[in-house]
């Protein structure tokens, strides 16, 4: 699975002057900010802000559609930054703020709503915060981490959760009909998936902190046999 991870240097800087791509020359001279990955993520914010006005205006399917296809962006970010070799560690914190704060904004609506049952929205923000709370820790220290296969795997099983549960409640709202059973049973399924998953992505971060450690330390006895 490519994951389109940053290196510690943003792609241009790894590539020679005279072979830069458009796209490259236009991320260097703008420090990183003009790339076509963070393009792709703030259109999704858009849609997505658009999206959740849209369900505050009772319009829910224009809503499920629009924050449907933001998710989608969330998803083409990472592989549009990768082929067009304009992967930077700024990309990759733009779009985790971004989903983060993407979060923050349409939990409790869900919940207040009865889109989501507050267990559902409640694991979802724990398991948010407590990657936020590593990568932040790892950033302050200078310590190495990266979203892992299982963490993007439980951030989609979160929101395919989201979309079904949110999905039942639109059709019972909006229609003369009840939904599934066994959407509401699907949706069960992917909520235990995800907290499965993000708990091993989780503890896979952790490690990954403590093999960042030792690896330094490392290093820092080889540099310097005394210490």
């Amino acid at each position: 699975m490519n994951l389109h991870r940053s290196e510690k240097y943003p792609d241009w800087e790894l590539t020679l002057p005279n072979q830069l791509n458009s796209w490259q020359k236009i991320a260097k001279k703008t420090n990183g900010y003009i790339t076509p990955g963070n393009l792709v993520t703030a259109t999704g914010a858009v849609l997505f802000l658009s999206g959740l006005r849209d369900a505050k205006k009772d319009k829910p399917y224009r809503a499920f559609a629009k924050i449907g296809l933001s998710r989608v962006a969330d998803l083409l970010d990472g592989y549009v930054a990768d082929k067009t070799k304009t992967k930077s560690s700024k990309g990759e914190a733009f779009d985790a703020i971004t989903d983060s704060v993407e979060t923050a904004l349409i939990l409790p609506f869900l919940v207040k709503n009865d889109y989501l049952p507050l267990r559902t929205a409640a694991s979802f923000a724990i398991a948010k915060t407590i990657n936020a709370a590593t990568s932040g820790y790892a950033k302050k220290n200078n310590l190495e981490i990266h979203s892992s296969g299982i963490g993007k795997k439980a951030e989609a099983a979160r929101w395919i959760t989201v979309a079904m549960f949110a999905g039942q409640r639109i059709i019972e709202n909006n229609t003369k009909f009840n939904a599934p059973k066994a959407l509401n049973s699907s949706a069960i399924l992917t909520e235990t998936v995800a907290g499965g998953l993000g708990a091993l992505a989780s503890l896979g971060y952790l490690r990954d902190i403590k093999s960042s450690k030792i690896a330094r330390q490392n290093i820092a006895a080889q540099e310097n046999p005394y210490l």
